[in-house]
């Protein structure tokens, strides 16, 4: 009995630790999406040369090559 009392509280952690993990990570994963979409949105109109939301082409004749972009 000693032995299956000590399994189930063994069992019990590793459930408990992968719920916070989990929780843990889920929350992680949104507050780095979030950080990193508007810069991806950006970088990626960037490169099309229009924004990829209202698909407004830049006022100024200035459109830089995605080539040179990296500099």
């Amino acid at each position: 009995m000693n032995v299956l009392w000590w399994i189930t509280i063994a069992l019990g952690m590793l459930l408990l630790g992968y719920i916070w993990g989990r929780r843990f990570g889920i929350r992680e994963g949104k507050r780095l999406g979030q950080s990193q979409a508007p810069l991806e949105l950006r970088r990626a109109s960037l490169e099309r040369g229009y924004c990829l939301l209202c698909g407004e082409r830049p006022k100024t004749a200035e459109v830089y090559h995605s080539s040179l972009l990296m500099l």
